[in-house]
């Protein structure tokens, strides 16, 4: 809303990289990767401040023990399931589970830098998922995956997506319900694009998102990637201490390389 060395090539910029990230990175991997075993918490992983993107929310307990996915009669959430994240991209003891409200459309996909985006009222479907532990407690990625009603409307989703990280000023105050937000784009030169959708459907964003009122801060990484009348987003939370670590960026780009696998295999262009 939201809320990775010397074998992977790196893309640098020497901006705030709140634009789209251009010039490296192959086209998507022929197969999808192994599962993978997230970073344990006691090593890199940190709690996330912020789900999606904008609003408190915290770890704890899922609302949502299983995921419906595969139960479901909806076709339509059955197809946005097999986009984003699932439970067989990573190791024994993780799932990929459905947040509150994550099949609605009642809660907004694109909320960066407190903007308005049209293309909101052409979503049609929503799927919205986190990682948990064996305990039911979240523990990393999340991603969104969101059906337009046509592609052309999935592209002009991730073209607003696009401007507003470039146009996005320093110490932009957004308010979430009764809670003041100071975003503040961040280097993203960090990200790897190698496996991933070409740069004119893909995006990347690094954000700072300060509370204020409790001193809180969280970094937020995200990666849009767009195909057909799709468009799901990688996001990565971080405590905004410590910048996201080279096995966190390394995961971050295999999940997201999985990602563009599905959407190019599963989805006509």
């Amino acid at each position: 809303m939201s809320w990775a060395t010397s074998s992977r090539m790196l893309c640098t910029t020497a901006l705030f990289a709140v634009a789209a990230l251009t010039g490296c990175g192959s086209g998507p991997a022929s197969q999808s990767p192994a599962p993978a075993t997230p970073i344990p918490l006691a090593s890199s992983w940190r709690a996330g401040l912020f789900v999606d993107g904008y609003g408190p929310q915290g770890l704890g307990p899922s609302t949502t023990p299983t995921d419906p996915a595969a139960t479901t009669g909806d076709s339509t959430q059955r197809a946005l399931a097999e986009l984003g994240l699932t439970t067989a991209d990573f190791g024994t003891g993780y799932s990929v589970n459905l947040l509150p409200q994550g099949d609605t459309l009642s809660q907004s996909s694109l909320r960066f830098c407190g903007a308005e985006y049209p293309s909101e009222k052409n979503r049609v479907a929503r799927r919205l998922v986190a990682l948990y532990d064996s305990a039911n407690n979240r523990v990393g990625p999340v991603s969104d995956a969101v059906q337009y009603d046509s592609a052309a409307h999935a592209a002009a989703a991730l073209a607003e997506v696009r401007s507003q990280l470039s146009s996005c000023a320093a110490n932009t105050v957004v308010k979430t319900g009764t809670t003041q937000l100071v975003v503040n784009p961040q280097p993203s030169d960090e990200v790897l694009l190698t496996n991933l959708l070409p740069e004119p459907e893909r995006v990347v964003m690094t954000e700072l998102v300060t509370e204020p009122s409790t001193g809180s801060s969280a970094l937020i990484q995200t990666l849009w990637q767009q195909h057909g009348p799709y468009l799901v987003a990688l996001t990565f939370e971080a405590d905004s201490k410590t910048p996201f670590t080279a096995d966190e960026q390394r995961l971050f780009n295999t999940l997201g390389g999985s990602i563009a696998d599905r959407l190019t295999a599963n989805v006509a262009g």
